[in-house]
């Protein structure tokens, strides 16, 4: 009786196979990531990896705002009558923006003109009725000087008369108290005039005080009138309109705002995340229409809209005339200096802080993929924290469509 043993499958034979096939998959994806691929010359750019004191930035964008600025009220209630000037054009302190009308303020100064008309002619009658009382009694104390000197006339014939026995003593005596009643009544009349000219003094006081203040009611109103005409009050340029034409604005509404055309800042926004570099007093560099001014950051606000801060930086003398409001601005502002540090131009796709692979110039016509550890940006820079030497050239073009071969070949 013939047996037949059955033969087991070779596993261990299949098992070797697999790991084989898996072992050339990895060499050859690992000879395809580490390949050569050739690039033309003209496609790359080079920076050599510099060393000195670098200044590191942070980079911002903004515009540029008036310095001064002026909000424009109505000095009453009143009908935007007529809207002469429009946003954005440059205007003088004396040039009209808008006008204003309302009929009961003006109704109000023909009443106060015709009262302050009527209290001048009042004043004037009482310095007339003044004068006449005070000729009164000046003629009044005139008669009495005369009957005085007659009185003292008489007597001093009746004392001569009565030293010679001709008159009698009761009439030298009636002689005296005549005069002496007569100097009485002189004395009493110039204590009443000189009454009289304080009370007169006070009077005059009272009623130039009445007339002065109804002068200044009429002053006042037509002020409010003639503020009617709203003007700019400086020169520079209207920001805002806020009134219609038709429309009734109430006393102390805002009408209008005005700034300065000349006098600027810049109003630069940066990052929250950046926040925390940004001091008082630090120097900013600011560049728009192809030029560049220096300036000092002013104010710093801490509330974050849509992720950045606003930051405020006044600028040099030099920046007067050279820009305009709500010009658009790039600015860097200097946050440090870094003593004997290793820097390169600025490589596209690459972040501050960060590990990036980069080609490098090995001196061979190829370039070769390294990873290289940068840290802060400076002015169209960034440090280079390791990962390549002094001098090393890095090719600050992108290649990144070149990213999975380690090593690329330079060809003319």
């Amino acid at each position: 009786m013939q047996i037949e043993l059955k033969k087991e499958k070779p596993w261990f034979l299949i098992s070797a196979s697999l790991a084989f096939a898996a072992l050339i998959a990895s060499a050859v994806f690992a000879l395809t990531l580490r390949g050569v691929k050739e690039i033309d010359s003209r496609e790359i750019e080079y920076s050599t990896v510099l060393r000195g004191d670098v200044q590191l930035t942070v980079d911002t964008y903004g515009q540029f705002a008036p310095a001064v600025e002026q909000v424009l009220t109505a000095p009453a209630q009143g009908k935007v009558l007529k809207i002469v000037s429009r946003a954005g054009i440059r205007v003088e302190k004396d040039t009209i923006i808008m006008v204003l009308e309302n009929l009961e303020l003006e109704q109000s100064l023909e009443k106060s003109k015709s009262d302050l008309e009527k209290q001048k002619a009042n004043f004037k009658s009482f310095e007339f009725e003044q004068q006449s009382a005070m000729l009164d009694r000046l003629a009044s104390i005139a008669t009495i000087e005369a009957n005085l000197e007659r009185l003292r006339l008489d007597l001093s014939v009746d004392s001569e008369l009565y030293q010679r026995g001709v008159t009698s003593k009761i009439n030298l005596k009636k002689s005296e108290l005549a005069a002496k009643q007569e100097q009485d009544r002189l004395n009493f009349e110039n204590k009443k005039l000189k009454h009289f000219i304080e009370m007169q003094k006070f009077e005059l006081q009272q009623r130039e005080i009445a007339l002065s203040q109804a002068e200044k009611s009429v002053k006042r109103l037509q002020d409010k009138i003639s503020g009617m005409s709203i003007t700019a009050g400086m020169s520079g340029a209207i920001q805002e309109i806020n009134a219609a034409l038709g429309e009734t604005v109430s006393m102390g509404q805002s009408v209008a705002k005005v700034g300065s055309n000349e006098d600027l800042i810049a109003q630069l926004k940066v990052p929250s995340y950046e926040a925390d570099k940004i001091t008082p007093g630090g120097r900013v560099t600011i560049s728009a229409n192809g030029q560049t001014v220096d300036g000092e950051i002013s104010r710093i606000e801490n509330k974050v809209v849509n992720g950045h801060i606003l930051v405020e930086a006044t600028l040099n003398n030099k920046a007067e005339g050279k820009f305009r409001p709500s010009q658009s601005l790039t600015g860097k502002i200097i946050f440090t200096t870094q003593k004997d540090q290793l820097y390169v131009e600025q490589i596209p796709g690459v972040q501050p802080n960060t590990a990036a692979f980069v080609y490098v110039f090995d001196g061979t016509n190829t370039l070769q993929r390294k990873q290289v550890h940068f840290g802060e940006r400076s002015s169209g820079n960034i440090v280079v924290l390791g990962g390549v030497n002094e001098s090393a050239k890095l090719a600050v073009v992108d290649l990144s469509q070149y990213s999975e071969f380690e090593t690329l070949k330079i060809t003319e």
